[in-house]
């Protein structure tokens, strides 16, 4: 007797991963630090139409003011700016991935 074919069903096809990655540079309470640090970021050739300023408010606790650079199209290009934001003053640059 002949071998039934088994069906084949396609290989699943990868979805290409729509992460955006931010570089935080700055989280303070206080809004003259986060204007210093923009002014700062622009002279470094960071317009602010790359600045993303989040505003984390916690009943009882001051704001939060979280300074952001991005969106970076991979993690390397983000890594980058993170190294460069660390040498550039702002120690505490962290790659953020939503």
């Amino acid at each position: 007797p002949e071998p039934t074919p088994t069906p084949t069903t396609p290989p699943p096809t990868a979805t290409p991963a729509t992460t955006e990655f931010f570089v935080q540079v700055l989280a303070s309470s206080r809004n003259d630090s986060v204007e210093s640090a923009r002014s700062k970021l622009e002279g470094l050739g960071f317009p602010r139409e790359y600045h993303v300023l989040i505003t984390v408010q916690d009943p009882g606790s001051p704001t939060l003011y979280k300074l952001r650079l991005g969106p970076f199209p991979n993690r390397e290009s983000a890594d980058r700016v993170a190294q460069r934001m660390s040498s550039a003053g702002f120690p505490d640059a962290w790659v953020v991935a939503p």
